[in-house]
Parts: structure tokens; sequence; C-alpha cells
């Protein structure tokens, strides 16, 4: 079974977009070197160490990079999995991943068919429904603060000020050492959730396609004339 698979990388080209020559691929290998730049610091006059390891710390981030973005439950358990991996055979424990385990393991723990707009309204009409007092199609500013500042696997309060003060391009007021959050609207619908709170490009993920039977038609016209 191993050698039907094939070795090193050749099981793993057919379960990333694009395969060996595709773009996923290609970044993920970049990434993998660039995240070793910013563990010995994107400063440092020291010569660089380019090798095939990464310190485990800098899975979680690597893994974002790629488009996985894992829960803490799940960052956890790669983490897990990769630290303990040879530990029944020799005892150690892994500080380090080499880039193939690092696709063994982005590909085994990445959802099969990514995140789709049928799951994020789904998790939208969650938070609708989940308010004290909900509204059709609208989550109040501050719902959604309590929500994911206590449930779940909570934010706290300066995380989500930093993260909203990113997404949103602006910069959060205090008072009294309080954030006030009053940049962040005060209704939230499903297009400031999707555009703005996860910071989705909508227009992105509108593809043009090709009328082919205009052009066709153009072709035969241009036969007819010739």
């Amino acid at each position: 079974m191993h050698n039907l698979g094939g070795h090193d990388f050749e099981p793993f080209y057919c379960l990333i977009d694009g395969g060996k020559n595709g773009f996923l691929f290609q970044e993920m290998q970049d990434l993998f070197f660039y995240m070793q730049i910013l563990h010995e610091g994107e400063n440092s006059t020291l010569p660089r160490r380019v090798s095939d390891k990464l310190a485990i710390t800098e899975l979680p981030d690597l893994m974002r990079a790629c488009g996985f973005y894992p829960t803490d439950f799940e960052i956890e358990t790669f983490m897990v999995d990769i630290k303990y991996r040879s530990f029944d055979q020799d005892g150690t424990i892994r500080d380090f991943i080499s880039f193939l385990d690092f696709v063994r393991l982005y590909v085994n723990h990445k959802p099969v068919y990514g995140y789709s707009l049928a799951a994020l309204e789904t998790t939208f009409e969650t938070f609708v429904q989940s308010a004290e007092e909900p509204i059709p199609g609208i989550v109040k500013r501050d719902d959604f603060l309590e929500m994911v500042t206590e449930e779940g696997e909570p934010f706290t309060l300066s995380q989500i000020n930093k993260c909203m003060e990113i997404l949103l391009g602006a910069q959060g007021a205090t008072e009294g050492g309080h954030y006030l959050f009053d940049f962040i609207p005060e209704d939230i619908d499903y297009s400031v959730f999707i555009d703005d709170v996860l910071g989705i490009d909508m227009n992105r993920l509108k593809i043009d396609v090709p009328d082919t039977k205009s052009e066709d038609e153009s072709v035969n016209t241009i036969k007819e004339s010739i």
C-alpha cells in the first residue's frame, strides 16, 4: 500500500488544490521558510540558518497563513499530534517539524471542503438567535461582543478590539480604561458580518463565466463574412 501511494510528497499532491505545481503548494513552501525567518527575527544580522525544520510554536500562524483557521482545541490537537508522534518509539518529544510533516498535518486536519457560505450563514443565524432579544437578520453590537467574549473559545476584550480595529480600519477609543467599541456598527447584519467582521471580499468570489453562446455566434459571423 505504501508503494502504491508513492514516496515523500507524492500521496499528498492530489489532496492540495492545484497539485505539485499549483499556487497553494508553492505558497506553503514559501511561507514555511518565511516563518523560519520570523522565528529567528526579521531584523537579525546573523547568518540565516535555512533548513527543513520549523519550530512547532509557529504552526498555528503558519496554518492560518495557508488558509486554515483552527480553533484553540484544534490547535492543541495537532500540536500534541506532532509533539508526541515519536514518543512511543524513542521517548523523544519534538520541538521542530519538517516541511513534509507539515504538509501531512495540513492535509489531515484542514476542512475537506473549506468554509462554505452556507456554513457562514448558519453561523450568523446562530448569533441572531442567541441574542437576549433576537431581531430577524440583525445582531446588536453589545450582544455580539458579549457572545464572542463569553461563549465558546472566548476572545478577551483586548483581542477583539485589536481584531476589529484591523478589519474595520478604525481606531478604537477607551474611556476610564474600558473599550468603547463605538467604531463597530450598532446593528450588524449579514453583509456587515461577512464584509467587515470576517473581512471576506465577496467581489473576489464572483467569477465571470464567459458567454460561450455569444462567442460561438461571433465566430460564425466571422466565418460567414470570410
